[in-house]
């Protein structure tokens, strides 16, 4: 994440802990694992039972081509 996209994600993770956070990557809902503690820094860690390893390989790869669109959203 950018310097500023970090500290709007950190605000957002700060005022949302223990509500489910959704993660969608080009349009697909992947997982919504709830917020624990704020997420600071521009990075985290998730920590969801639902997520295989195949799964969060394909991920990873997906996100480190750079191409793929990733949307979050704090959800009831």
């Amino acid at each position: 994440m950018s310097q500023a996209s970090g500290k709007q994600f950190a605000e957002l993770t700060a005022k949302s802990v223990g509500r489910k956070f959704e993660v969608r990557i080009d349009g697909r809902a992947v997982m919504a694992p709830v917020i624990r503690e704020p997420i600071l820094g521009g990075s985290g860690q998730i920590s969801y039972p639902e997520l295989t390893a195949e799964t969060a390989k394909d991920l990873a790869q997906r996100l480190s081509a750079g191409n793929a669109k990733v949307e979050f959203d704090i959800v009831p």
